[in-house]
């Protein structure tokens, strides 16, 4: 029989604020300065903040639920989130490249998963002080720099004309929609949509677990959806760690993104 969300012995979500917090400060201390950088297979970098911040939160976060599993970008993944317990999914820096320009596109992105779904989200921008925190059955919000709590407006567009989308790929006189500047973080454009500044989002093939799990409970909690192109819901309890093409808005717009993706063989 399956355990109620309520009766599990979960952190308060203020806990996984405050570790994100403390990753946040970690990456500041590296921010602008050129920190030491990797390329890891598949060509994507890594950077000495990267490895600070994961090496942080598994320490903190594992002594504190020494019973939870954990999966991160920057650790070796050992078993333990096969084991059925509540697993923390980590990406100490979403959107490294942006972090390594200067920019603003990067996050800190920390979820716990219960039997596949994703229960807490916490997404923290370290450059704009911005966290996005969001529990499931119980809402979503944004806690700004400047201490305010401020409720999610989704734009609730059901259709690509003249949408604002996150799109992979250059932009088309052919597309009825307008093509949003890349933003380095998927967390971000994901959760951006939850926030109202975009109207949906596409991603590429191959996102990991790390790269959506905390935005998939915020956008879920906005009342909007995650999917991969086929209609299936994200789950995070199975061997594989990797997506396909996502989608994320209104129904209506998961519709309308899946056709589309469907059309262009993506």
């Amino acid at each position: 029989m399956s355990i109620a969300l309520s009766d599990l012995p979960l952190p308060p979500v203020s806990v996984i604020c405050d570790a994100a917090r403390e990753a946040g400060e970690i990456a500041l201390r590296y921010f602008g300065k050129s920190p030491k950088t990797w390329i890891k297979p598949g060509n994507s970098p890594v950077t000495e903040a990267d490895l600070a911040i994961d090496t942080m939160l598994h320490t903190e976060l594992r002594k504190a639920f020494p019973n939870f599993g954990w999966l991160s970008e920057e650790i070796e993944d050992d078993g333990s989130r096969l084991s059925g317990a509540p697993t923390f999914i980590v990406d100490p820096i979403d959107g490294t490249r942006g972090f390594m320009a200067g920019g603003d596109d990067w996050a800190v992105s920390i979820a716990l998963i219960h039997e596949g779904d994703p229960v807490q989200g916490v997404l923290f921008n370290p450059a704009t002080g911005d966290l996005l925190v969001a529990e499931a059955g119980k809402g979503v919000q944004l806690e700004t720099a400047e201490g305010e709590s401020l409720a999610l407006s989704p734009t609730g567009k059901d259709g690509l004309p003249d949408a604002l989308l996150a799109f992979p790929g250059p932009s088309k006189a052919s597309h009825p929609f307008r093509k949003h500047p890349k933003i380095a973080s998927l967390a971000l454009r994901i959760a951006h949509v939850a926030e109202g500044k975009l109207d949906g989002c596409v991603a590429s093939p191959n996102a990991k677990h790390w790269d959506i799990a905390a935005a998939d409970v915020i956008v879920r909690e906005a009342g909007l959806k995650l999917l991969h192109a086929d209609g299936a819901t994200p789950r995070y309890d199975g061997t594989s760690i990797t997506h396909p093409a996502l989608v994320c808005g209104t129904d209506a717009m998961c519709v309308a993104l899946q056709e589309m993706i469907a059309r262009r063989g993506r």
